[in-house]
């Protein structure tokens, strides 16, 4: 069995349409809000917790829309933009379970430009660095680099959405890199020429010559295998620069986790702030309380919780 589901703003209210393909006897509409809601019609309201709602429907026959208006219990939180809008939305009915398609989320931009490269007028990175100076000219890098240091071999492991046909980072015949050890550098500072006849890199430690290599990623992600010539000093401004990622009100699977490690590493962020744990779920396994998270680890049809939030 297969069903549409649309969803559109009115005001404060939320208009949903669900339309089945086979008939289905006295189904429950379940789904979830960013806080509590409220149904104004098209169904009795059941089970509630926080803003997982579940609606008791008519019977719905094949073919004929239906339409159940719902809101934000508190009339300050109107539906603001579709991240409001019902999250992992599915009917359960006698048989078993019908995922309905999830509203269209995320942000419309609109057509995306073609890629291309930047040109060599501009250093394109980003966070920008402390001080730099275009020297003038080109150097080619779409061999990559050659450079045994360990750094260089972490950095080759990030992967990248690059804006143009992506150049290898890495290889025996690249630009040469030359690399000095500068004590007056700040911490995780580093101090970068590239010129023609090869890339030299000065930091006065391990941390600075990995973001000295990843300025170098990150040109060749913005600048293609035409890098500009230039003189790059930078360091932290700030000594802690994280990110957080919520895991435990919304699910993300380990491979997203690991892009997100990789783009955090691009933008020389530090920190991990991993929310596995709140009062939506708990992700992780610990050995000494097995029966915590097995219980808790998912939310949704069939566990402890049901789906805030979408459910995961």
């Amino acid at each position: 069995m297969t069903a549409r589901f649309d969803v559109r703003v009115q005001d404060r209210e939320i208009h949903c349409t669900i339309t089945v393909d086979a008939a289905l006897s006295a189904p429950v509409f379940c789904f979830s809000l960013m806080a509590p809601g409220e149904v104004i019609s098209g169904g009795k309201p059941g089970a509630a917790l926080g803003g997982h709602l579940e609606v008791a429907l008519p019977d719905l026959a094949p073919g004929r829309p239906h339409e159940v208006v719902v809101a934000y219990r508190r009339k300050r939180y109107p539906p603001i933009n579709r991240a409001w809008l019902p999250l992992g939305p599915y009917l359960r009915h006698a048989g078993g379970i019908v995922t309905l398609p999830s509203a269209e989320t995320g942000v419309r931009t609109g057509e995306a430009p073609a890629p291309r490269a930047a040109g060599a007028d501009t250093l394109l990175l980003c966070p920008p660095p402390t001080a730099q100076v275009l020297t003038g000219g080109v150097v080619e890098a779409g061999r990559g680099f050659a450079c045994d240091h360990e750094a260089f071999e972490t950095v080759s492991g990030i992967r990248v959405r690059a804006r143009t046909r992506d150049v290898p980072f890495l290889t025996p015949d690249g630009l040469p890199v030359t690399i000095a050890r500068d004590g007056a550098l700040p911490p995780e500072g580093y101090f970068l020429v590239i010129a023609e006849d090869g890339i030299r890199l000065s930091a006065p430690d391990r941390a600075g010559v990995l973001y000295g290599a990843v300025t170098l990623r990150h040109l060749q992600i913005t600048h293609g295998a035409k890098l500009p010539a230039a003189r790059i000093a930078d360091a932290p401004r700030f000594g802690w620069r994280g990110q957080q990622l919520d895991c435990a009100r919304n699910f993300h699977t380990v491979e997203t986790i690991l892009e997100m490690l990789d783009l955090m590493a691009l933008l020389k962020l530090n920190r991990f702030h991993w929310h596995f744990a709140d009062d939506e779920a708990f992700r992780l396994e610990v050995e000494s309380y097995p029966a915590f998270w097995q219980k808790t680890a998912f939310r949704g049809e069939g566990e402890m919780f049901p789906g805030f939030r979408g459910g995961g």
